[in-house]
């Protein structure tokens, strides 16, 4: 029988990290999750983590940034951008990429200094995605944009004609003037033609994603699923939601799988859409927007929450649900897989980390936190992070699993 100690942690004036140690418990095994350590944020957060060497990476409702030791959850430092970051950082490399609600978008080093920055016109949410000597990224002033990471250049941004920063951007080319700069007369018929497909609303949550056949696809809040050349970002096709007609946003990534791109939108649907030619293959209507995004298990079941407080397994060959889980609040979190369990957080009114069976549906274990669990968790070997609007970020160490 093994008695552990008590062990005082060492708390310092930057760090407030909590390290969970048991206090003279009398145990002969432990608990098949159990929580190694919670870092005080000191704001809420729903952004989602992201490890880079040994910091894990997360923004704040206060508009800082962190790096924290995933091993110990020691403070390492903190980055001001004065306003919300709910995007989720991206890395490569030594840099970490995220956009703030002040409109800009960030390069960091992992010593935590500003690398580089990009402003745009709107408030940036989405999670970034590198694509190579690129990161892609969408803003709510309803363009896409991609930024060299070497040079730190604009690469292009769609829509490519239109007013950004001041200036007028044409065919990838930054031009001076005012930002009523006509077109060419020669290009009038075509930009007229073009501009029939720009967005009308902005690009909110959703991440890029980078498809097989060279496209960046990711939804806007007018409800259109965009397809856009990676290279050149010029517009490739749009495809409509049913939503789309009556206001309902595409808030959901896309996931590809043997041709087939996965999403949800706020009409309640997830759709299963064929690559090559938009043919909708399927769709499953639940009883609330979908704002999460789905996963892909091995066993061609597909995972995702709704804002009804249902989180589902969907067959993807029939678009059917295998099974549903009613947690208390909202599902916004996307979820991850970890051998038998779909690992996700509970919105508003649950507040809880969810680790079901993957299988069956069946909760395996759950741990309730103090304030919605909007943000992604992230599995880095057998560790589980987390955040919550509670303020804090969770670390957990998976010892067993169903």
């Amino acid at each position: 029988m093994k008695i552990s100690a008590v062990v005082k942690p060492r708390v310092s004036l930057w760090a407030k990290t909590f390290l969970i140690l048991p206090a003279l418990i009398l145990t002969g095994c432990s608990k098949p999750i159990e929580l190694s350590w919670k870092y005080a944020s000191e704001s809420a957060s729903f952004s989602s983590p992201a490890v880079i060497e040994d910091l894990i990476v997360f923004g704040t409702a206060s508009g800082e940034v962190h790096g924290v030791n995933k091993n110990t959850g020691g403070y390492r430092w903190k980055f001001q951008t004065r306003k919300e970051v709910t995007s989720g950082p991206a890395t490569k490399d030594n840099q970490i990429f995220f956009g703030s609600t002040n409109h800009t978008f960030y390069a960091l080093d992992t010593l935590g200094r500003q690398v580089w920055k990009h402003t745009t016109r709107g408030r940036i949410k989405g999670d970034p995605v590198v694509d190579g000597d690129k990161v892609i990224f969408g803003s709510y002033d309803k363009h896409v944009y991609a930024v060299d990471t070497e040079t730190h250049a604009l690469r292009w941004v769609f829509p490519d004609n239109v007013p950004h920063n001041g200036l007028m951007t044409q065919n990838g080319k930054v031009m001076t003037g005012p930002s009523d700069t006509a077109m060419p007369k020669g290009d009038a018929a075509e930009a007229a033609r073009e501009q029939q497909f720009w967005p009308q609303n902005g690009f909110a949550y959703p991440k890029p994603l980078i498809t097989s056949t060279g496209l960046v696809l990711i939804g806007s809040l007018d409800g259109y699923l965009y397809a856009l050349e990676k290279e050149t970002g010029k517009l490739a096709w749009r495809w409509a939601s049913k939503g789309a007609a009556s206001g309902f946003g595409i808030t959901s990534s896309v996931l590809e799988a043997k041709g087939v791109l996965y999403f949800g939108a706020n009409d309640g649907h997830v759709y299963a859409l064929r690559l090559k030619d938009q043919k909708v293959l399927w769709s499953f209507k639940s009883e609330g927007e979908i704002n999460s995004s789905p996963v892909l298990g091995s066993d061609d079941t597909l995972y995702v929450g709704s804002r009804d407080k249902r989180f589902y397994a969907i067959n993807t060959q029939t678009g059917e649900p295998r099974w549903s889980f009613e947690a208390k609040g909202p599902i916004l979190s996307i979820p991850t897989l970890y051998k038998n369990l779909v690992i996700f957080g509970g919105g508003e009114g649950d507040h809880h980390v969810y680790a079901l069976n993957k299988k069956s549906g069946k909760m395996f274990w759950k741990f309730e936190t103090g304030n919605r669990v909007d943000a992604d968790p992230l599995i880095d070997d057998d560790m589980l992070y987390i955040a919550s609007g509670d303020r804090y970020l969770y670390a957990f160490k998976i010892n067993e699993t169903p």
